[in-house]
């Protein structure tokens, strides 16, 4: 039998068993009445009549038992009725108890079964469980450099369950680091209270002053102890500078609230760079003791900003002078103009902010704009060098600093089309340890200005931050926020798309990062163009896969709730059209070149050519195949502008469209005879800020 078949008859059997049964069925009749009619004409009148007579009181046997029967049935249902009319009534005298109100909660359909979710955090991206980094002061009797990494115990939650869900303790182990017991004093603002992602200031002087007000309104509920930590980078000198003389009136402001007396105020000042610095043997409340220790931050020229790891050894250093007996809060205000070093965020971000929290030290940051979903800024620096017999020499250097993303992770493509970005474009938000601080342990960001970015955002010095608010950032962990993107198709999809054109994976960037500058020699030149056709070949198709299953994903990005995942998902799709076209351009261009090269200026005696550079222009020479997706990139972009208008994904469309989609190469002139009298050059290696 089919299978099928079979089931269709075991319906059929199952529906024959589900049929009700007959709730009067009819009477039996006796087997020999039936014998008897049968055999009817064989029988004698006379049993006949002696089988009648027998059947009849069989009859009135049976209709007795079945009176019985009845009887009995009626009384039972009689007296079950009643019953039920007696409990009923009983009922009726208790208490109406009224039944609660059940509220339907709609649930969220996820895109994926969890079991599906792939985590793509490498292992060195888990958050390290201590702070390590020798200090490079130690000053006896007071606040002492400390190797961290010898006695920081894991983060251990305390899962007791409490009034208030948001009141977490977290131990980390640090009451012993220092001679005096370190435990935690009863913080005007409640444990886990969240501080402020944002607040966009025009400069020192307007930050000051609401740090003022942050500091004048712990003062309101008892002592303080203020310890300001900076950044020991060349390029904040002259921040540190401002600071030290803006810093005074803080205090003379300060001094002039009768909250501010004896030793109701106290100051600390540490550094850090590679290491980490004390400058205050002991907290102090004279302002030129103050000044003193802002004037001796001394400047790193490693470039290594161990932001993190400061931030733990300053609460876990200075956290006796807040304990029992002195009953005073701890304000952190940390100054700089970089995101810090990336390896050091990954691993002490998160256990830096437990050490705040189980101090109930509060971080206030005093830092600069995060660049737009990119870690890196690039700036124009100056170094002025004295020449030996006198004089100065002048070099001019692009330097990248650390200044962002403003989110966990890069969400969007690291690379400008030819090669890996080297832009600043400004995300509108602070990096995201420095917000993540501030807001987990009840501080607050300021956002200074950041001049680079004007050079990208020229109609205004900050996006509104009310227009912004549907596109924050996640401040949420690393790990919150890894597992939740990857178990969303789109975001996922994003993600991947971002590493398999990745530029700075030398696996996929030999082929996309494509080359820029070409020698003078014909012979070498054409070599490295084959080279470049060959890379441009591959880049393409990477182009073309990322495109098409980012077009597959569209019902994706309409279901999606973030207007900031929907935005990202509108400019990647915008940027791999246009890319493709401009390496399309940049193939065709090179072929002519190769063939018929520009020609050069005629040679002169001060004036040889070096090299050929590229450049981007609006002129096309394979408009055949990259007119179309010329077109539609650009109407990809003018949507982007149009649906997020007055937000950085609206300025890199409009940016992305200046650039042109065609490329050219120009000439480069040196010369080789340096002047009559002149001084050799001095080698200037480039600076690390």
């Amino acid at each position: 039998m089919s299978t099928e078949s079979s089931v269709y008859t075991s319906g059929i059997a199952a529906a024959q068993l589900a049929e009700p049964i007959l709730a009067h069925p009819p009477a039996p009749q006796p087997a020999h009445s039936q014998a008897a009619h049968s055999q009817a004409g064989s029988k004698t009148a006379g049993a006949d009549q002696a089988a009648d007579e027998e059947e009849m009181l069989e009859g009135e046997e049976w209709q007795f038992r079945r009176s019985f029967v009845h009887s009995l049935a009626a009384g039972l249902v009689s007296t079950a009725v009643h019953c039920v009319l007696l409990i009923i009534l009983g009922l009726m005298t208790l208490p109406v108890i009224e039944k609660p109100k059940v509220r339907i909660l709609e649930a969220t359909v996820t895109e994926r079964p969890l079991d599906e979710v792939v985590q793509r955090l490498t292992p060195d991206l888990k958050p390290s469980t201590n702070l390590s980094a020798a200090s490079s002061a130690s000053i006896g009797g007071g606040v002492q450099g400390v190797s961290m990494a010898a006695t920081v115990a894991p983060p251990k939650l305390n899962t007791t369950v409490v009034n208030r869900p948001t009141s977490v303790h977290v131990d980390v182990g640090m009451a012993n680091v220092f001679t005096t017991s370190g435990k935690s004093l009863a913080a005007s603002v409640p444990n886990g209270t969240l501080g402020e992602a944002l607040n966009a200031v025009d400069g020192y002087d307007s930050a000051m002053d609401l740090l003022t007000r942050e500091i004048l309104n712990r003062l309101s509920k008892g002592k303080v102890l203020v310890v300001w930590v900076f950044d020991q980078s060349l390029s904040m000198k002259d921040d540190q500078k401002e600071i030290r003389d803006r810093i005074e009136k803080v205090y003379t402001e300060l001094g002039l609230s009768t909250a501010v007396k004896g030793d109701a105020l106290w100051t600390g000042v540490v550094s850090y760079g590679k290491g980490f610095a004390v400058h205050t043997q002991k907290p102090t409340n004279m302002l030129d003791d103050i000044r003193k220790a802002i004037d001796e931050v001394p400047v790193d020229e490693s470039g290594e900003e161990m932001m993190c790891m400061a931030i733990g050894q300053t609460v876990a250093g200075f956290r006796q002078f807040t304990g029992v007996g002195a009953g005073r809060q701890m304000m952190v205000v940390l100054v700089t103009d970089e995101s810090g070093n990336q390896n050091d965020n990954l691993k002490t971000l998160e256990p830096a902010i437990a050490v705040c929290k189980d101090a109930r030290a509060s971080c206030y940051v005093l830092g600069r704009e995060a660049v737009f979903s990119y870690p890196y800024a690039h700036m124009n620096w100056t170094v002025q060098t004295k020449i030996p017999g006198g004089g100065t020499q002048t070099d001019n250097f692009v330097v990248q600093v650390d200044r962002g993303p403003e989110s966990p992770f890069v969400e969007l493509l690291q690379t400008e089309g030819f090669e890996r970005r080297t832009d600043a474009h400004p995300s509108g938000f602070g990096p995201y340890e420095q917000v993540r601080l501030a807001r987990e342990t009840g501080g607050m960001f300021f956002m200074l200005p950041t001049p680079e970015a004007r050079l990208f955002r020229r109609d205004t010095t900050v996006f509104d931050f009310e227009s912004m608010r549907p596109y924050l950032p996640d401040s949420r962990s690393r790990e919150d926020y890894a597992r939740e993107r990857d178990y969303s198709k789109l975001r996922s999809l994003i993600w991947q798309v971002i590493n398999d054109l990745n530029p700075y994976k030398a696996e996929v960037g030999q082929y996309i990062n494509l080359r820029q500058v070409f020698p003078a020699d014909p012979g070498e030149r054409a070599r490295q163009i084959d080279q470049e056709l060959n890379k441009a070949k591959v880049y393409i198709t990477y182009l073309d896969k990322a495109e098409k299953a980012m077009r597959e994903a569209k019902s994706f990005r309409d279901r999606e709730k973030s207007p900031r995942w929907r935005a990202h998902y509108d400019l990647i799709l915008a940027q791999l059209v246009a890319y493709k076209a401009r390496v399309y351009e940049y193939g065709a261009y090179l072929a002519l070149f190769k063939t018929n090269p520009k020609q050069a200026d005629p040679p002169k005696p001060n004036r040889v050519l070096a090299r050929w550079r590229l450049r981007e222009r609006g002129q096309t020479v394979a408009d055949k195949i990259t007119k179309p997706l010329v077109d539609e990139s650009t109407e990809l972009f003018k949507m982007v502008i149009a649906q997020y208008p007055g937000t950085p994904w609206a300025t890199r469309a409009q940016f992305e469209l200046s650039r042109g989609f065609g490329i050219d190469l120009n000439a480069e002139y040196v010369n080789p005879i340096p002047s009559p009298g002149g001084r050799p050059r001095i080698r200037v290696p480039a600076p690390k800020i």
